[in-house]
């Protein structure tokens, strides 16, 4: 949506705060990008603990 949200913006600013809206954009990204590798490492902790309970 923020990807759309800058889309729509710029398309009616006619590209002129591009400079404005691209720091955001690369923020967003990384923020992503940082959500992503903590949501992989909870599913990696959460197998390890299952693999140690034992049945």
């Amino acid at each position: 949506m923020m990807v759309g949200s800058g889309f729509i913006n710029n398309f009616f600013s006619e590209l002129l705060e591009t400079h404005k809206v691209g720091s955001l954009f690369y923020i967003s990204l990384a923020l992503l990008v940082v959500l992503r590798q903590k949501s992989l490492d909870l599913e990696k902790e959460e197998a390890e603990k299952a693999e140690v309970k034992p049945q």
